[in-house]
């Protein structure tokens, strides 16, 4: 029997779970009280980096998605089933009840 585990993200700066809801979606603890208490300067940029971060216990590569400004950075290891950042810019085009985005 395969066992499935949530897809859940984790922050590799403060390695901890991606679960506290923010303006830019989840995100872990210490980041969420980063953007609310000195929000982050210039353009946000966001990309996926080319290469894998780590592995899954089947082999497979998980990746990490990083959200990027001039003076802060959140990078998020995802599972290796995950295709989609849901704080990317092409899957809030493609939402109808994406946040705004406020960076």
């Amino acid at each position: 029997m395969k066992q499935e585990f949530p897809h859940v993200t984790h922050c590799l700066t403060h390695q901890r779970p991606e679960d506290q809801t923010s303006m830019l979606g989840l995100v872990c603890v210490e980041c969420k009280h980063r953007l609310y208490a000195a929000p982050p300067s210039g353009n946000r940029r966001s990309f996926w980096e080319s290469q894998p971060a780590a592995y899954s216990l089947d082999r497979r590569p998980c990746f990490v998605y990083t959200l990027m400004w001039d003076d802060f950075r959140i990078r998020s290891l995802h599972a290796a089933e995950s295709v989609v950042d849901a704080r990317s810019p092409l899957h809030a085009e493609n939402s109808e009840s994406s946040p705004p985005n406020l960076f």
